[in-house]
């Protein structure tokens, strides 16, 4: 889902006339002392010039995207008492406090900021998304419809009306309103994500097409190249599938499941020594990834050599007691040493 930038709020803001009330006047933090060095020059001006809405909300952004969201959360409110007429505030106000897990002040002031701008295209989406996250679907649809009212039929909005229904388990709808998506935003990487996941679930090929796109979009995903390798591997292209899986690690040295699956490929075709130099690197990128250990023990089974197949599902059934498969391999070996 695609969030409102708050650089680019900012930019908003700082080319508007800032909307003050002389009258709300803010204390000033003692000498600045609470805030990081990285602030120090707007703490600088902000100590000078205590009522500078502008400053503060700059300031406010700033602790926000370095993740001091407590501090964050005390700038954005003197924000809004110095001016209280300003849309753009109450939105980062409402983003900071969803952040602060404050859901209920995040609402109320997202709110306010539709009630201010009741075109603000951005602030209908960030409230309908936390609507979603909040599982409050009817309301969700209720802020979505709205919205378009209000300013017409947008990508992101099909975008969440696509993640409702996907949630609600109507696939084909979800699809529908994904497919909406990409027809008015060529270029929506998400909805791409999302059509090949669904297409990919139905072992469709139509997915590789979406998540071409996807690929196309954002080259060096490692999130698309493996969804695009999964359903490569799924439909038995394992060569595009291993090439995929290969650009992956290249991109990620440390991506296990892309050199699990690299293994699995060359298990399934029988090359079982390749498949435990791949299954080597699975567990050396994560030693505690269960199903590695267990498809290594099997490579191993497959090679005669049942005693390395043993340690391999004992180190599984370490990890995960609950592996079946490896359990019922153990047994095997044990009553045909």
């Amino acid at each position: 889902m695609r969030k409102v930038s708050f650089y680019i709020l900012l930019a908003i803001v700082l080319f508007a006339t800032a909307c003050q009330n002389p009258d709300n006047k803010t204390k000033k933090p003692d000498n600045g002392s609470d805030y990081p060095e990285y602030t120090s020059e707007l703490t600088k001006h902000i100590l000078a010039n205590p009522d500078d809405a502008n400053a503060l909300f700059e300031r406010a952004v700033n602790l926000f995207d370095h993740g001091d969201d407590s501090l964050a959360y005390l700038d954005i409110k003197k924000t809004i008492e110095l001016a209280p007429d300003n849309s753009v505030y109450y939105l980062a106000y409402g983003e900071i406090a969803y952040r602060n897990n404050e859901i209920a002040d995040a609402q109320t002031a997202i709110k306010h900021a539709i009630e201010l701008d009741p075109k603000f295209k951005e602030a209908y989406l960030r409230l309908a998304r936390i609507q979603f996250d909040l599982k409050d679907f009817n309301a969700c649809n209720k802020t979505l419809e709205t919205l378009s009212l209000k300013v017409g039929e947008l990508p992101d909005s099909y975008f969440i009306f696509g993640l409702i229904k996907k949630e609600l388990g109507d696939t084909s709808s979800a699809i529908a309103n994904f497919r909406k998506t990409v027809a008015l935003d060529n270029d929506y990487f998400d909805a791409y994500m999302q059509l090949g996941l669904l297409f990919g679930a139905q072992k469709n090929k139509l997915g590789i097409d979406y998540l071409n796109n996807a690929v196309r979009i954002h080259e060096n995903s490692t999130e698309a190249l493996y969804a695009r390798g999964k359903l490569y591997q799924d439909l038995g292209a394992y060569k595009n599938a291993t090439e995929d899986y290969d650009r992956i690690v290249t991109l990620n040295p440390d991506y296990a499941a892309a050199y699990y699956n690299v293994g699995w490929i060359n298990f399934r075709v029988e090359h079982f020594e390749r498949a435990i130099e791949y299954f080597n690197k699975a567990v050396i990128a994560d030693e505690e990834y269960a199903d590695a250990y267990y498809m290594r023990g099997l490579s191993y089974q497959a090679l005669g050599n049942n005693s390395e197949a043993r340690r391999n599902y004992q180190a599984c059934l370490k990890l995960n007691p609950e592996h079946k498969l490896a359990g019922e391999m153990m047994q095997l070996i044990s009553s045909n040493p």
